[in-house]
């Protein structure tokens, strides 16, 4: 007769990372740790994909400075960077079939971040240091649109005008926005002798970002966020602003940003912090990096890089971290990169190379181009550090190197806390991979390994006389593999009773 083991079952870990709540109590879809892992599903954890280099390297190993993917109403578009070098830095446009990146010979100043606005069938760049300028995607323009425009670090499109911030006419203002008139004949005039206003210019603090929400500009400083309808100025009572113009992004009627002290998220009324469970991560944070975390949305993901994390206190240490906040479960994981990103964007598919090679249909020239719809939605691309452009979520691997899977769960106690367990077996489900590393370990003792997993659904055998009160799972794997998805486990125990 078999013998009969008490067991529990944990398939869904779509609540992610929780490390600010006592592990009696934690949420059985909880789980500790989720590195190189996204929720993709509701249930499982997949294996993230990889990153690939988009062409050469634009400037080898210096900063991508901006990014702009443009579109213009008759189809053109174009995918633009502003890279670094040694004595001044300049914009480059991609070729997608030759696959470099062509200089526009700007001669810029070195170190100036840029950012971008679309408007009037163009995009506008400021740099601060540098004129602004506007783009009708064949020449730039130091007149035409932006004749009399002040510099400016900070650029944003609202109701048919275009709003500069932290803004240098000859003197510097860096609580003052100025704004362009409305169009006149597919053209704009400025006057920012009257088209300005300041924002709490004596509370000591600066402007750092603007972005729109609910139809108003949102203008945020390091310590206030302020909201303005082209008549009033509202300052939202309780809310901070933030630290870094490329951590504000929509997504889901929500304005993300990230300040200090988290992530915090805009209604459109106010604000509230969102990184709670995660704020040991948040702590180790580098107050140095604070000021180049920059964000981009995906779907319902909003995805922040914060550089290293070290945590000591909570014995946390992420190098070149990714957070990954998946908005519609509420839920935090991270990556730890190879690169470091400066700035996100998204552009579509503009590939040239194409060609039908498929062996069992035939053709009259194996590599006669594709001419059908290659796909419909938008690739993510980063700047790094190294002077590069990369496609996120692409391939197996960061750039060549393998990505380390590794996931820690929740202490699972199998029913009252109290009483000891007998722990028997452990089956774990994957939807593939056969190089996954299962380890376990009792209370408070070491890690153990159980074993591999060696198909879909695996049966590991614990040692003998393993027993505790509470278990916890280690599921790690850094092959050049396909993308698997870790799926739950069904652990078998014998009760031993209450002891003291």
């Amino acid at each position: 007769m078999a013998e009969q083991y008490a067991h529990k079952t944990h398939f869904d870990f779509s609540g992610g990372v929780n490390k600010a709540v006592g592990r009696l109590i934690m949420a059985d879809n909880e789980c500790d740790l989720i590195e190189n892992g996204e929720l993709e599903y509701i249930g499982p954890i997949s294996k993230v994909r990889g990153y690939s280099q988009r062409g050469a390297d634009v400037n080898a190993t210096y900063n991508i400075l901006g990014m702009c993917n443009a579109y213009k109403t008759d189809g053109t578009t174009k995918q633009i960077v502003v890279a670094d070098d040694s004595g001044d830095s300049d914009a480059y446009t991609y070729n997608p079939v030759t696959d470099v990146w062509t200089p526009h010979n700007l001669s810029l100043s070195s170190g100036s971040r840029a950012e971008f606005e679309f408007f009037l069938d163009g995009f506008f760049m400021v740099n601060f240091t540098e004129a602004t300028r506007w783009n009708d995607y064949t020449q730039w323009y130091t007149n035409t649109n932006v004749t009399n425009a002040a510099k400016a670090k900070y650029i944003q499109l609202y109701l048919s005008r275009i709003y500069l911030a932290y803004v240098n006419d000859g003197t510097t203002y860096p609580s003052r926005v100025t704004y362009s008139d409305l169009p006149s004949s597919g053209t704009i005039a400025w006057d920012d002798s009257v088209n300005y206003f300041d924002v709490d210019a004596d509370d000591g603090d600066v402007i750092k970002a603007l972005e729109v929400n609910a139809n108003r500009l949102l203008i945020f400083k390091e310590k206030s966020l302020h909201r303005y309808d082209t008549n009033t100025r509202y300052k939202v009572p309780g809310c901070p602003g933030t630290v870094s113009q490329r951590s504000v992004a929509n997504i889901q009627g929500w304005t993300l940003y990230f300040h200090s002290t988290g992530l915090w998220g805009y209604n459109g009324t106010s604000s509230k912090l969102l990184s709670r469970r995660i704020q040991d991560i948040i702590n180790g944070i580098q107050t140095k990096n604070f000021a180049t975390t920059n964000a981009w949305v995906k779907g319902d993901h909003y995805y922040l890089y914060v550089g290293n994390v070290t945590n000591t206190n909570k014995g946390i240490n992420i190098a070149k971290c990714l957070l990954d906040y998946d908005v519609s479960k509420n839920a935090f994981t991270w990556r730890s990169l190879e690169k470091e990103p400066t700035v996100f964007g998204s552009y579509r598919d503009d590939r040239t190379d194409i060609t039908y090679n498929q062996v069992t249909l035939t053709y009259g020239d194996a590599d006669t181009p594709y001419s059908g719809v290659v796909t419909s939605e938008d690739r993510m691309f980063f700047g790094a550090t190294d002077g590069a452009v990369y496609r996120f979520d692409d391939g197996r691997q960061y750039d060549g190197t393998n990505i380390p899977f590794l996931v820690e769960t929740r202490d699972y106690y199998l029913g009252y806390p109290a009483i000891f367990k007998l722990m028997q077996k452990v089956h774990v489900f994957v939807n593939s991979g056969k190089g996954v590393t299962v380890q376990f370990k009792m209370d408070d003792g070491r890690w153990n390994t159980l074993g591999k997993v060696t198909k879909t659904q695996s049966e590991l055998i614990f040692p003998n006389a393993t027993r505790g009160k509470r278990i916890k799972f280690r599921i790690s794997e850094s092959g050049n593999t396909d993308q698997f998805s870790f799926e739950g486990l069904d652990i078998y125990f014998t009760p031993e009773g209450l002891i003291e």
